[in-house]
This record gives C-alpha cells, sequence and structure tokens, in this order.
C-alpha cells in the first residue's frame, strides 16, 4: 500500500449551507484506489446530535443509521452512500459531520481514511410564528375557552414576496368549529 493515496479513499460532499429543518442529501464516496483488497470495510458517519436521519440508498446496518459494512472493498472498487436527512439548530450556526473508512488488516481495525464537512444553518427568507390568546407556546388552553389565534411572518431576506397566501389548518380531536 502506498500511503499517500489512502487520504482519497473517502470523500464527504454536503451542501454549504441549508435552511433550518429542510431536507438536503450528503454523499460518502469510498474507493480502493489500491492495489490491494480490503476486509471487513466499515464506512461509518459522525453526525451531530441536531441531525435527523431520513433514508440512505443503502441501508445501514443496526441502530444508529451510522454504520455501513462491507465483507470487501476488491482493488479499483468505488461506491457512493448517498444520505438524506435534516438539520435542525441556531440560524447562522455551523455544525460539522465526519465519514470514516476502517478495515482489518493483520488482526486490528484501522481508520485507512476520514473526511469531515461543515454546513451552515442559514436564515430562512420567510419566518412564521403562531400564538393562541397573546401567549408563549406553553399557553394551556381549558374547555370551553375562546381561543384567538395570531400568525406573524416576516420576510428576512432583500427579495420582495408578491401574491404570498398564508394558510393555517386546525385540526385535533378537542377542536369544535
Amino acid at each position: 500500500l502506498r500511503v499517500a493515496q489512502l487520504q482519497k479513499l473517502v470523500a464527504l460532499t454536503a451542501p454549504g449551507s441549508v435552511f433550518n429543518g429542510e431536507e438536503f442529501e450528503i454523499t460518502l464516496h469510498y474507493e480502493n484506489n489500491t492495489n490491494q483488497e480490503f476486509r471487513n470495510v466499515r464506512v461509518r458517519m459522525d453526525y451531530p446530535p441536531i441531525f435527523r436521519f431520513v433514508k440512505s440508498n443503502i441501508t445501514p446496518d443496526g441502530t444508529g443509521n451510522t454504520l455501513w459494512t462491507f465483507t470487501t472493498l476488491k482493488a479499483g472498487e468505488r461506491g457512493d452512500i448517498t444520505i438524506r436527512g435534516s438539520a435542525l439548530g441556531p440560524e447562522q450556526s455551523f455544525f460539522s459531520m465526519t465519514g470514516e473508512l476502517t478495515s482489518d488488516f493483520l488482526g486490528q481495525t484501522y481508520t485507512v481514511s476520514s473526511q469531515t464537512a461543515s454546513v451552515n444553518i442559514s436564515q430562512a427568507p420567510l419566518s412564521v410564528r403562531a400564538t393562541i390568546n397573546g401567549a408563549g407556546p406553553d399557553y394551556v388552553a381549558r374547555v370551553a375557552d375562546l381561543l384567538q389565534y395570531t400568525i406573524s411572518y416576516r420576510n428576512n431576506s432583500n427579495v420582495t414576496f408578491q401574491d404570498l397566501t398564508v394558510k393555517a389548518r386546525l385540526t385535533g380531536e378537542l377542536y369544535d368549529f
């Protein structure tokens, strides 16, 4: 094995920025660009607590949606794991994700390659907030209370929006029209 080649075995592609709660894709490209076969290969993703895994093109092993195991990775073999998820955190903050490829050599497990990607949570161009009876999110209504809903919205961008429609749907078994 040539050590200089090992740095390119994992490439992680993620968007530079996403909106809060918006689904996005991460692609983890893995490749064995050596002339040796790798055995017991594990590709692992390390997500921050604010990341919510939705799905991937290859089913992860076990629980946690962070591990993909391959019996062998032959010389020249390559592939992609595409992960879809979302992040919910403070706007204008950054979070990092790391992709790592490990393999067994001479009875030991070694990290062969890893890469980290940073993603910015951008401010949403439009923000919406709903309140009931002018109270905060902890308001608890009682039976027979008259409820007054207020929907507030704000343009956070420099773009002028036209012909916007705000719709609200009240649902629930205790809702009485």
